[in-house]
């Protein structure tokens, strides 16, 4: 018996393997200096794509409005229910705990082994060439657009990352097969690269790529809020950010309403008190106050729904009332998060190329 159970644990590892193994990061070489380095944002309404040049300038190259079930998919993974249950262990269990991340990437093999069955799911409709679920074919039915857009202006190879909202129920996974699904296989395959909106508008405003100070490991600490404001909803996201640095974890601090999107048209006071509670819960209930000295702000979404000032005003108003000083960083709200995953391309490809350029210098003297 002990032994059948040690040839049932092995299969189970090669599979993991095989199937995790495709899901790989990008390397240098695949990524042919000819690429057009492209950025793709997703919102709760819409999607929007960048084209970022080599000296550093970008070209906003359009938006593609979704259709009402893109909308009412990003509605429904808003709720606690649309996440992936995961395995908890019964001393770490409590009576409001909400079992999350039951994707990759796992934080145990009881993760990996309870959501198994979803993934054979999902590898058999793909090797069918389908979507690899609802979900991803919804997705994918935006994307797919997005990147017309970019082929019409220039046919070369795509290099892209996707940002996207965060959502209780949207995981990387969904992304990578979405962008692959519909032809995006230069740097979209590799779970830890597309980022969230709030990472990559942090990104898009220079923020967290450069060192602080002389220490290249010292990068300034801000708490940072995303305000994610379009004709449909608003949606909050908070983190405590450093580098601009994509990190899966399931405890997103998050916040989003369907009744206040600017087709609602909500005054600043009723915007404002959405963006105190959220506030207060992070910073008094949930850390325990004080509130930080200042919080960054970054407005992203819909560039008409942001234009009469509501937003901006009611979220500092708010980040007041708590107690803090803010930044406010309200710059090209719609193409941000476009930029900034553009950005994030070439930051992550220039980094990935030292390295290697450094492990082959250390090769060819004999250190490694």
């Amino acid at each position: 018996m002990l032994k059948l159970t040690s040839i049932v644990t092995l299969a189970f590892a090669l599979l993991l393997l095989l199937h995790f193994g495709s899901q790989r990061a990008f390397l240098p070489e695949e990524t042919a200096a000819s690429s057009q380095v492209i950025g793709i944002a997703l919102t709760a309404t819409h999607a929007t794509a960048t084209r970022r040049y080599s000296n550093g300038s970008f070209h906003d190259l359009g938006r593609v409005e979704s259709q009402t079930e893109y909308v009412e998919l990003i509605e429904r993974l808003t709720s606690w229910g649309s996440e992936h249950p995961r395995y908890v262990r019964p001393e770490h269990r409590s009576s409001n705990m909400s079992l999350t991340h039951g994707s990759p990437p796992y934080f145990s093999m009881e993760d990996s082994w309870n959501d198994w069955p979803r993934q054979i799911s999902r590898s058999a409709r793909k090797a069918v060439g389908l979507p690899a679920s609802f979900d991803v074919a919804v997705l994918a039915r935006l994307i797919g657009p997005v990147v017309k857009v970019v082929e019409e202006t220039d046919s070369s190879p795509i290099s892209a990352l996707i940002s996207f909202p965060a959502l209780r129920g949207l995981y990387q996974e969904d992304i990578v097969d979405a962008a692959t699904y519909v032809g995006l296989d230069k740097i979209a395959n590799g779970y830890e690269y597309h980022p969230h909106e709030l990472v990559a508008t942090f990104a898009g405003h220079g923020l967290g790529l450069n060192p602080s100070g002389n220490d290249t490991d010292e990068f300034e600490h801000r708490p940072t809020l995303l305000v994610e404001y379009t004709e449909k909803a608003l949606l909050l996201h908070h983190r405590y950010m450093t580098k601009a640095v994509e990190i899966p974890w399931p405890h997103m601090q998050l916040q989003m309403s369907f009744d206040m999107g600017s087709d609602q048209d909500p005054d600043r006071e009723a915007i404002g008190h959405f963006v105190y509670t959220f506030l207060y819960d992070e910073y008094i209930k949930r850390i325990g106050g004080p509130a930080p000295d200042k919080v960054t702000i970054l407005l992203s979404g819909s560039a008409q729904s942001l234009s009469d000032g509501k937003v901006e005003e009611g979220a500092a108003l708010a980040a007041g009332v708590v107690g803090s000083d803010v930044e406010v960083f309200a710059t090209n709200p719609e193409y941000m998060a476009a930029r900034g995953a553009a950005e994030l391309v070439r930051y992550e490809f220039s980094f990935c190329e030292s390295s290697v350029r450094r492990r082959l210098t250390m090769s060819r003297r004999g250190e490694l």
